[in-house]
């Protein structure tokens, strides 16, 4: 694996998990505000799912990175906002 096919998969995994917070943030607050309508649930729920997939394909390929890039991927992770 090259180090620049291993950055690539650290940057996607890092994009993805931030879509995944971003996306429980909207659900939460859309709750929170109450129970939305069913369209916009509906839309809510499907982002969810295509940005979750997204998530749990990423997360299955940083974990076949070669051992010397998991400090990398530790330290992307680490850096990740909260939400």
């Amino acid at each position: 694996m090259t180090q620049q096919m291993a950055e690539k998969i650290i940057r996607n995994y890092a994009a993805s998990a931030r879509a995944l917070r971003e996306n429980t943030a909207t659900l939460t607050a859309s709750l929170a505000a109450g129970l939305p309508e069913p369209e916009q649930l509906e839309r809510i729920w499907l982002e969810r799912d295509a940005v979750y997939m997204q998530w749990s394909n990423a997360a299955a390929s940083l974990r076949e990175l070669p051992i010397e890039y998991s400090a990398r991927a530790l330290c992307e992770i680490e850096q990740l906002p909260a939400i």
